[in-house]
């Protein structure tokens, strides 16, 4: 119940946030943007695989904390390095396409793909070690930080762009991944060892 009360808090300030985005943008600008997020949506699946059910359950089977569960943090983060490459190239693919990729926009969203693939993944580890609290936490911040970062830039800054918009959605998914990575590693014991064997069980 509570990782379904922050989903639903997040999908409230999202729906909020396309709002005031359908209100202030021009068709075409909107348009474009709808874009983006569609094709964010459906790439973002690919890249993550659902890695944060799977972190869940195989943390969950550990009845301590200790170097495995770190183990398992790291090469989680790893196998899912090549499906968000491939994420990112077609996303880049996409913009290019509507001629709306420059220097920034690709380092922009290269991070946010990033940034949600990693904040999924340590969702998922937070769920495994019974955080449930702060998983949700993480959940619902995304979208109140997209509506509140676009009414700040439409409304008290004056800049009502497509940009903007875009902004918006990289800065609200960068921010939690922080907290994320903050709040994992004062839980577990991050270990750098490689492990292909259980890269391929965690696929």
């Amino acid at each position: 119940i509570i990782l379904s009360i922050g989903v639903l808090i997040s999908r409230l300030f999202i729906f909020l946030f396309r709002a005031v985005s359908a209100r202030e943008l021009s068709l075409e600008e909107y348009g474009l943007l709808a874009l983006f997020i569609s094709v964010y949506s459906n790439l973002i699946i690919f890249s993550r695989f659902e890695m944060n059910n799977t972190l869940a359950h195989w943390i969950a089977k550990r009845e301590s904390r200790d170097e495995d569960i770190g183990r398992i943090f790291f090469n989680g983060m790893v196998s899912i390095i090549p499906t968000i490459t491939l994420s990112i190239a077609i996303f880049w693919a996409v913009l290019y396409e509507h001629n709306i990729l420059d220097y920034v926009t690709a380092i922009l969203s290269a991070g946010m793909f990033i940034s949600c693939s990693i904040l999924n993944h340590n969702v998922g580890v937070l769920k495994g070690l019974n955080k449930f609290k702060e998983a949700s936490f993480l959940n619902s911040i995304i979208g109140i930080l997209r509506f509140s970062i676009v009414i700040l830039l439409f409304y008290v800054i004056g800049e009502r762009s497509l940009d903007t918009a875009m902004y918006s959605f990289y800065i609200s998914l960068i921010i939690p991944t922080f907290f994320s990575l903050w709040i994992c590693l004062k839980e577990i014991r991050f270990e750098l060892i490689l492990d292909l064997e259980l890269i391929k069980k965690l696929y």
